[in-house]
């Protein structure tokens, strides 16, 4: 698990520094506390039902799964908006809109 979570990691910095939708979300995403992944993690169980197996510990994992799951691309940005709004991280919210 700690291997691919290593590579996971490399090649998300890689498309970090190439995609500015990458870039952006986890930008945000790093800015969460363990607080907030958890809350987001556990809004997103029934919509992805693997994150009850799963703990997700990072803003990478988050992202990762939320993109998987079809929950989170450049053209759907709304699951991400909602989940800042919903742990209070207006912050954060509009650091993403702007």
């Amino acid at each position: 698990m700690v291997i691919i979570y290593n590579i996971l990691t490399f090649v998300i910095s890689i498309l970090e520094s190439f995609d500015p939708f990458v870039r952006k979300c986890l930008a945000i995403l790093k800015q969460c506390n363990s607080k907030d992944l958890n809350e987001m993690t556990l809004r997103l169980q029934d919509a992805i039902p693997e994150m009850k197996d799963e703990k997700v510990e990072t803003p990478y994992e988050l992202f990762c799964q939320m993109v998987k799951a079809k929950l989170l691309s450049p053209d759907n940005l709304s699951h991400l908006d909602a989940m800042l709004s919903s742990t209070g991280r207006q912050d954060l919210r509009q650091q993403f809109k702007g």
